[in-house]
């Protein structure tokens, strides 16, 4: 583990003071809520990101909204990318190329992830 690093933050004085009034009821101080949201960042299962693009998304952001896409995206090719490779280790040719539809199913699956947002009420 690497050492600690020190943060400093300005921060509303009320709102700091709601803000550890609540964190106090969950059971963190406000250093042990900064940490805690910050494991959520670091995680990489699907509901930590779920959670962190809810609580930090800018709702009139189209923008924001593209970026998390292509990351998405971008995860998605690296992954593909690493099990192409890991089967060509393992002598499996066959499926070494991904099938000619795959910005299909890139469309498809941002629709189902859009639809899911405006079901949880996440837009």
């Amino acid at each position: 583990m690497s050492h600690a690093v020190q943060m400093n933050v300005r921060i509303d004085a009320d709102q700091k003071k709601a803000g550890d009034a609540v964190f106090s009821r969950y059971g963190y101080t406000p250093s042990g809520a900064l940490r805690r949201l910050y494991r959520v960042a670091t995680s990489e299962d699907d509901e930590s990101r779920e959670l962190l693009e809810r609580l930090l998304k800018d709702k009139d952001s189209e923008k924001q909204a593209a970026l998390l896409r292509k990351e998405r995206r971008e995860r998605n090719e690296q992954f593909q990318a690493s099990l192409v490779e890991s089967l060509k280790a393992l002598g499996v040719y066959r499926l070494t190329e991904m099938p000619s539809d795959y910005e299909s199913d890139c469309a498809l699956y941002e629709e189902a992830m859009e639809e899911l947002a405006k079901e949880r009420g996440w837009e």
